[in-house]
């Protein structure tokens, strides 16, 4: 299979491409297995953007050119373009092909990184979307500031009971009303006419 000595120069180019890329591969997978690497982050602190490159994501939702796509897309266009140019593919052809997997490669693996990101989720409450939605009143809320209660309302995609207050006439339980503003991570509510 491997006789190096039938080996053009573009076969030669393909394979130490292909190997270096497969040798990171390999490298870069064991290390995240293992749990290695992480403590070598650098924490920066930094609060601004890169507006600059925000053509390299090419108005995708997910960054594409990532270290671990880069990695994949030289292993996959390396093994292309070895198993083309082996099989007397013209160079153009090969190199055309071996891109287009190796960028198939990088597409792939940002997908997936993408969608392991989309899955986790935040919990934390963002109280500023509730403004303007309707709830129901889960525990009576009392008249005029005097108390608090309880409303049911969905936020982030899920029912959460979430304390309340009016400024009107006391709300019973099961009454639909709406919310007006925020005060103290309490939701302001008022009945709806």
């Amino acid at each position: 299979m491997f006789n190096f000595s039938e080996y053009s120069s573009l076969d030669y180019g393909y394979f130490y491409i292909a190997i270096a890329g497969t040798l990171f591969l390999v490298l870069q997978y064991l290390f995240t297995f293992l749990d290695i690497g992480d403590h070598l982050d650098a924490d920066t602190n930094y609060d601004g953007n890169a507006d600059g490159f925000d053509w390299l994501s090419f108005g995708l939702p997910f960054n594409l050119f990532t270290l671990k796509g880069i990695i994949a897309f030289v292993a996959v266009f390396g093994w292309t373009g070895l198993s083309l140019s082996r099989n007397d593919t013209s160079f153009l052809v090969s190199f055309i092909f071996a891109f287009c997997a190796g960028f198939i490669m990088m597409l792939i693996v940002a997908l997936i990184y993408y969608g392991a990101e989309k899955l986790g989720e935040n919990g934390n409450i963002e109280f500023e979307k509730s403004i303007g939605k309707q709830c129901e009143v889960y525990i009576p809320i009392p008249a005029s500031n005097t108390g608090t209660g309880k409303v049911q309302i969905v936020l982030n995609d899920s029912l959460r009971e979430i304390e309340a207050v009016t400024e009107g006439e006391h709300l019973k339980s099961g009454e639909i009303v709406k919310v007006v503003k925020i005060i103290n991570d309490k939701l302001v509510v008022e009945k709806i006419n």
